[in-house]
């Protein structure tokens, strides 16, 4: 999708966010113009047109990330776009993971310049906990690892699934400091 946009960037004004927060589907499929149909597509464009509302507000995407730091810009788009809040709620305490909206401050940084992009934290998302486990870095529960084995559904929001994410990350984070 990122070649795709920066590809684009020849015919359209992907970088307006006037343009982008009024983007319609054939513009868009034209962009990406890929083999296949992306998945989730009618979801997609709706963060793309989210995206450039919020960018509006601040008049180009240059200024909008101008001043900030990756972590800010973090913040940012969690709080003003719906669609890329990632927290779940753990014992009475809300838990951020922030994965759509560090992808994306990440893909923002290779065409801007961001400083605090090392203080970006790993995707918690479904892959990196079979392979932290796969390496013996991640240990289930024999209840959990039973039903992972199973291929029994995790429910996302439920206190394994946050689990898994926290430990995830944490275990990403350790990793890191050797």
């Amino acid at each position: 999708m990122i070649a795709s946009l920066n590809m684009a960037r020849e015919d359209y004004s992907i970088l307006d966010p006037n343009f982008l927060s009024g983007i319609d589907e054939t513009d868009l499929d034209r962009i990406l113009n890929g083999s296949i149909k992306i998945p989730l597509f009618g979801e997609r464009l709706g963060i793309l047109r989210e995206l450039g509302k919020v960018v509006q507000e601040y008049g180009s995407f240059s200024e909008f990330v101008s001043t900030r730091n990756a972590l800010e810009l973090v913040d940012i788009i969690q709080r003003k776009i719906p669609s890329f809040r990632d927290s779940e709620v753990y014992k009475g305490r809300e838990i951020r993971f922030d994965k759509r909206a560090q992808l994306l401050v990440s893909d923002i940084g290779q065409v801007y310049p961001l400083e605090g992009l090392g203080k970006l934290t790993a995707c918690a998302d479904y892959i990196l906990p079979l392979v932290l486990r796969d390496q013996g870095i991640l240990v289930y529960s024999r209840d959990l690892a039973r039903r992972v084995d199973s291929e029994i559904e995790i429910i996302s929001g439920s206190e394994e699934e946050i689990e898994i994410r926290a430990n995830t990350l944490w275990a990403v984070e350790l990793s890191s400091r050797r």
